[in-house]
């Protein structure tokens, strides 16, 4: 990681609890973004490490089993909120094929640049903030290629990266 400035986990894991390597990992990502990184965690990397709080306050959310699912995989609305934030000024809102992940279990502070409706409800899909002197975007979309079929998607994506790049 020496000379890294963006870091990407497009990740997931079948399992209910933390292995060694997953402690390894979550130690290596808190020294990472100590030296001022950025990490990029795309879609179900809020699975990948089940039973990790580090990821779980470095991310700002994990899946909850039991209680987080997302709706069938189908074209859904992407809305824009209200705050205000370099990746997204300027932006909209904007149509994609994905799975939308709902009722994540969100740690305090999260402020959504992007969300979704689901059953009347809204929640989260994307967010950017700072966290142990680097900065962190969780991505919720990016199933798979016809996520990026979107160009508002793709244009979101590149201004994650630029802004976790500094």
């Amino acid at each position: 990681m020496a000379g890294a400035a963006l870091l990407v986990v497009n990740a997931s894991a079948n399992r209910e609890g933390p292995t060694p390597a997953d402690q390894q990992f979550g130690r290596l990502v808190e020294g990472f973004l100590a030296r001022g990184g950025g990490l990029l965690a795309v879609h179900s990397s809020t699975i990948a490490f089940p039973g990790l709080q580090s990821w779980h306050q470095t991310v700002g959310a994990i899946w909850e089993q039991g209680k987080t699912f997302h709706p069938p995989l189908e074209r859904t609305l992407v809305r824009r909120t209200e705050v205000k934030h370099p990746i997204a000024d300027g932006l909209g809102d904007f149509w994609v094929e994905d799975e939308r992940y709902t009722d994540l279990l969100l740690v305090d502070g999260i402020e959504a640049l992007y969300e979704h409706t689901h059953e009347g409800v809204t929640h989260p899909l994307l967010w950017a903030r700072e966290v142990g002197g680097g900065r962190v975007v969780y991505d919720a979309l990016g199933h798979d290629e016809r996520s990026y079929d979107a160009p508002e998607r793709v244009e979101l994506l590149r201004r994650s990266a630029g802004w976790l790049r500094g």
